[in-house]
C-alpha cells in the first residue's frame, strides 16, 4: 500500500474518532469528569501525534505511538484504558489495522534500504 493511501486511512480514522466523540460513542474513562476529559484529550493527542509522525516519515515512532494508543483502548488488563463507549472496540480495531499496515511499510523500507546498500557495494 502506498504511503499516500495510508495517509488517507489515517485521515479517515481521525474523522471517525472525532465523530465518535461528537456522537458520544467514545468518551474518557474515570468517574470524575475532569479526569475523564483529560484522558480523552490525552488519547486524542496520542492519535494526532502518531499521524504527524507518519506524515514526517518517522514510521517507527508512528508505530510506537499507535501501539501506546492501542494499549489505552483495547479493553485488556492490566493497563487502564483512557476511552470507553460503544465505539471503543472499533477504534482499537482501526489502530490494530493501522499498526499492521505501518509494520509492512517499515519492513518494505528496511528491505529497500538493504537492497540499496547491496547495490552500492
Amino acid at each position: 500500500m502506498a504511503k499516500e493511501e495510508i495517509s488517507i486511512n489515517i485521515d479517515m480514522f481521525s474523522t471517525f474518532v472525532i465523530n465518535a466523540v461528537d456522537e458520544g460513542s467514545l468518551f474518557g474513562t474515570s468517574s470524575p469528569p475532569p479526569v475523564a476529559a483529560n484522558r480523552l484529550r490525552t488519547f486524542r493527542s496520542m492519535l494526532a501525534n502518531a499521524a504527524l509522525l507518519f506524515n514526517a516519515d518517522k514510521l517507527e515512532d508512528c508505530h510506537a505511538q499507535y501501539s501506546s494508543a492501542l494499549v489505552k483502548c483495547d479493553g485488556q488488563e492490566p493497563s487502564v484504558d483512557f476511552v470507553k463507549g460503544p465505539s471503543r472496540s472499533d477504534v482499537a480495531l482501526h489502530i490494530a489495522n493501522l499498526l499492521a499496515i505501518i509494520s509492512l511499510e517499515i519492513e518494505r523500507d528496511q528491505a529497500y534500504g538493504s537492497l540499496k546498500t547491496q547495490k552500492q557495494i
